[in-house]
This record gives C-alpha cells, structure tokens and sequence, in this order.
C-alpha cells in the first residue's frame, strides 16, 4: 500500500450469525489497525418523539414548561432510505416482522401483539421501540377535522429525520442539553382558519409586509438582494409578545398567494414577527417590529430557503440579442437538463 494514502478496511465474520461486520481507517504506513465487532444479536433502537403546542412563543422550538404537548397524533415511520432512491416507504413492522407497538416478554416471545398505529398520549409523547438502528423520517398527522397546522423542521420538510443506534437511551444528545429524537412544533390555525388573541389584539394599528425569497447575486458579486414572491409554497406570518419574542405567540396566519400580509388591530409596544411556509422548505425567520402611534409598513420581508431552486425560462429569441423582451413568447414543454 501507499504509505501516503488513506485506506478503510472491512471484517466480515467467517461464521454468518456470531458477529456483525465491522471497519476501520488506516494509512498506508501503519503496520497494525483495531477493528471492533458486535457480537449478536444487536439489541434493538428506540424512538422518542415530542408534538407540542409552539404557541410560547412560535418559534419552531419547544418551550417548556410554558408549551403544552398535543395529544392523538398519528405518528407515522418512514424509511429514511427512500428519499434517495432507495425501495422503502413507510414503515409498519419492528425488527422482528411485528407490527409497531407490540411488546414482549423477556425471553423474546410476543406479550401483546401491536397494530402499528403510534398515538402520541395526554403529554404529546410517543415511543417507538423495537426497531433496528438505522436512519428513519418521523412525521406527525393532526387528528382528522382539527385546524393545526406545522411549524417545526429541521431540515426543509415536514418529515424529521432521527438517527438511532443500538440500545440507545430515550433520548438524544448530538450537543448540548439532552432532549427527545424527534420534536415536532403546530399552531393552532390553517388556511381557512386564522388564530388572533383578541385580548392582546384589541389596539387600532396594523403590521403590513411582503414575504418574498433572499438570494445571492451572481459571482463575482456576493450580496443578498430581495427576490420574488414564494412560488411554489406559501408563506406563513406569526406575531409574539416582545422584541426578542420572549412573550406567547399572539397571531398566526397563511398569508396571501403573493405573500402579503396585514396583522390587525395591533396596539403599541414591541412583538417579533416570525415567518415559515406551508411546504416547511424556508428557513423559520424572525423580525424585530415596534408599533408606536401608527401603522408599520414592512415592505419587503426576505426569508432564505432551505435548499436552492432552479427556476428556467426558455422562449422564442425573436430578436436574436439574447434576452427575453417584451413581446416574445416562452416555448412550452422543453427539456431541462442540470449538469
């Protein structure tokens, strides 16, 4: 081997069922390496997960003890593999080809048989047990006929992703606090129905913008500029008490197609205003608003996505300068290749 090179080696058990396969890194110059196997079989991973009420304040976090858990929400398991092109989909057994929910006796044997319907109970809690680490996406489903409506990702999708390894405790530490694998915040609203705190609500001004994309310049230039309305989603605006949203969330509404928004009847003193979308795919933001003896008129409000977009236009150069004038026409159904 190449004493300047980087190298992985892989142990796979001669005997199929006394070990699990194992690796390690090495250089080239190394004349030794350690590489650990688990005897098996591994014990099984769990998954914790949390649905609250993101109300004190809405800020797609929990906010304990203030933020009270949402109880009967369906969890449901999927297969973090098949968002990359891997079969999977959603997930109805444990490791053991049982359904979600069963449990059992020390010996291994079956004590009660599940049905693979995970609830979270009267504190927003829920457990899954019995599965095999691995990566998996949890998802929580409001009751049929309530009005609540996401505000909780981590990474741009209404899907939260959680990572469990072997005999892992109930809860998760990457940095920091401890705390459950998986969170998932609502607000009690949805498009047709708005939530607005009249008792704090009752003042005579209003907090008016519009929600549109942030996005950098072309290099060499690096700058932010305001960019167009959210397209492909739509935006949603929440109001809490204080500057530095220290207070409850007293406002939450999906605003206009083009991102617009009014918040009314809003007295003087000083709120944050927070902004999210429905497809979960912005980066949750916050703005810093004082009403002092008149309306605040925020214009342009510029919110970051979570991942970039591609947007193309290809159309009928009738003038041949290479630019898309007044008068000519796009060109419907063409192929659009990324490189």
């Amino acid at each position: 081997m190449d004493a300047n090179k980087n190298y992985f080696v892989s142990v796979i058990p001669k005997t199929s069922g006394s070990y699990s396969i194992g690796g390690a890194t090495l250089k080239g110059s190394d004349a030794n390496v350690n590489v650990t196997l688990n005897i098996l079989p591994l014990p099984t991973a769990q998954i914790t997960i949390f649905v609250f009420n993101d109300n004190f304040p809405i800020n797609n976090a929990p906010d304990l003890p203030e933020e009270q858990g949402l109880e009967g929400f369906s969890i449901v398991l999927e297969d973090g593999g098949g968002r990359y092109g891997i079969s999977a989909g959603t997930q109805m057994m444990d490791a053991f080809g049982n359904p979600l929910g069963t449990t059992y006796n020390p010996d291994g044997s079956v004590n009660v048989m599940g049905d693979g319907v995970i609830l979270t109970d009267a504190n927003g809690m829920a457990t899954i047990k019995n599965l095999a680490p691995g990566k998996y996406g949890i998802q929580a489903v409001p009751p049929v006929g309530s009005t609540w409506t996401q505000t909780a990702t981590i990474e741009g999708t209404k899907i939260i992703d959680a990572w469990v390894k072997a005999n892992e405790p109930a809860y998760f530490q990457e940095f920091g606090t401890p705390g459950y694998h998986v969170f998932i915040g609502f607000v009690n609203a949805n498009a047709s129905h708005p939530f607005q705190d009249t008792t704090v609500l009752n003042g005579g001004h209003t907090i008016s913008g519009q929600v549109v994309n942030l996005h950098m310049s072309r290099p060499p230039d690096y700058a932010f500029y305001n960019g167009a309305p959210l397209e492909h989603t739509t935006a949603w605006v929440g109001l809490n008490q204080g500057a530095a949203g220290t207070g409850r969330g007293v406002f939450a509404k999906q605003a206009n197609p083009d991102g617009t928004f009014t918040i009314p009847n809003v007295p003087d003193g000083d709120y944050q205003l927070v902004i999210w979308d429905e497809a979960l795919d912005q980066i949750f933001a916050f703005h810093s608003v004082t009403v002092s003896g008149s309306n605040v008129v925020l214009g342009d409000i510029p919110v970051f996505q979570w991942f970039t977009r591609h947007e193309h236009w290809v159309f009928n150069d009738v003038n041949e300068n290479g630019f898309w004038d007044q008068g000519e026409h796009g060109i419907p159904n063409q192929a659009i290749n990324i490189r």
